[in-house]
């Protein structure tokens, strides 16, 4: 696969899960505690603004971890592969096949 059909799918996928978090009912977003409710219900604009910004910032470095887990898998997929060794002849004549197999099934 190129570079730029990656980058596309993964465009793609990060769009793709972006409209469906917007487009998902807001009971999906949190657990719904009746008592965290409540003393939320009944504080004040800036405490709720408070608690709404913890709740960003405990959100973060959960989210940046495993953003660095999966970054450094992608980097080192290939750290552990086995690869057979050809015996290759940099001499050799190299041989020239414009012929196409194409496998037929009965």
């Amino acid at each position: 696969m190129h570079k730029f059909s990656q980058w596309r799918v993964v465009g793609v996928a990060i769009a793709s899960a972006a409209i469906l978090l917007l487009l998902s009912p807001a009971s999906l977003h949190a657990q719904g505690c009746a008592m965290c409710y409540q003393n939320a219900a009944s504080s004040g604009a800036k405490l709720i603004a408070a608690l709404r910004h913890g709740i960003l910032l405990l959100m973060f470095p959960p989210l940046l971890i495993f953003a660095g887990i999966i970054g450094l898998a992608y980097n080192r997929r290939d750290t552990f592969a086995e690869y057979p060794e050809a015996d290759v002849n940099p001499n050799a004549p190299v041989e020239e096949n414009h012929e196409v197999e194409i496998p037929l099934y009965d």
